[in-house]
């Protein structure tokens, strides 16, 4: 088999983990109507980049996969209310992205400083290591290559590039109950902070609080879990966001950094897109 012939049948293999990610089409025509939102500050996400993979990467992630099958297992579907229900905390550095279109590069530099930035050490100043791993190049395609966004699906090759790490790509998750498992067992299980691709509608559900406008598409990393019941009556999870709304638009919220969020509000961002997708 040629190299190529290699990276063509890990293409199609990667859809065993993920959805397609094309548009559907009311959305095509949605961004068609409105172009403005499509590129609206924070989005940094290309909604339309194929996914890319290849043999030798479906095959690694097929036992990654097959160990969180395993641990699925032997874990209770529903979780505790009060005591022992599992929680995890990690706590990682912030980075402000340094473009309207970086969340991916910055949530790159959150997770890599994270680990302690040693396995390919990348430049000094804030914006050229964003911009380091904006053009990290896997399979002849760049992670973040024009102010149209990232190409989330190459978001775990360029961590386990930078950090050594096994990240991967997980798309296509369907129920709720799947991406909480996902959540708990890529920080509980495998102590990583995580990635996630959001869809942003402080409209639809106001818990995105301090989120004033829509976002189509936003990444962002995940650091905390937290399945007690609090005293409003949801569970929580943390993310580590690299954008300030505020910095950027007029009236937007303070979401720069860390904030917990309803879990149940982070499920909806990411059954919204049409990935579904998550990295861990």
């Amino acid at each position: 088999m040629t190299a190529s012939d290699g990276y063509q049948k890990g293409v199609a293999m990667r859809g065993r983990f993920a959805l397609i990610p094309w548009l559907t089409l009311t959305l095509l025509a949605a961004l068609t109507l409105f172009p403005a939102l499509a590129r609206a500050e924070g989005t940094g996400v290309d909604l339309n980049a194929p996914v890319v993979s290849t043999a030798d990467e479906e095959q690694e992630q097929a036992a990654a996969e097959g160990a969180y099958q395993a641990w699925l297992a032997g874990h209770p579907a529903r979780h505790k209310r009060g005591v022992g229900a599992p929680f995890y905390y990690l706590t990682t550095p912030s980075h402000r992205q340094q473009t309207g279109y970086y969340c991916g590069p910055a949530t790159v530099e959150i997770i890599d400083d994270y680990w302690g930035d040693t396995v390919h050490p990348t430049p000094d100043t804030e914006y050229n290591r964003q911009h380091t791993y904006a053009d990290y190049t896997f399979g002849g395609v760049k992670l973040c290559p024009t102010s149209g966004g990232t190409n989330y699906s190459l978001l775990d090759n360029c961590l386990r590039f930078y950090t050594g790490k096994q990240y991967y790509y997980y798309g296509g998750i369907r129920t709720a109950s799947n991406f909480f498992s996902r959540v708990q067992y890529g920080l509980f299980v495998k102590h990583y902070p995580e990635s996630l691709l959001v869809h942003i509608d402080p409209a639809d559900h106001p818990d995105w609080s301090p989120y004033v406008y829509t976002h189509l598409g936003h990444i962002v990393a995940v650091e905390a879990f937290d399945w007690h019941v609090a005293a409003d009556g949801q569970r929580t999870m943390r993310l580590n966001d690299p954008f300030n709304e505020a910095d950027s638009m007029r009236g937007g919220g303070d979401t720069y950094g860390h904030h917990v969020y309803h879990r149940m509000v982070l499920w909806r961002g990411v059954s919204e897109t049409v990935s579904r997708a998550m990295v861990y």
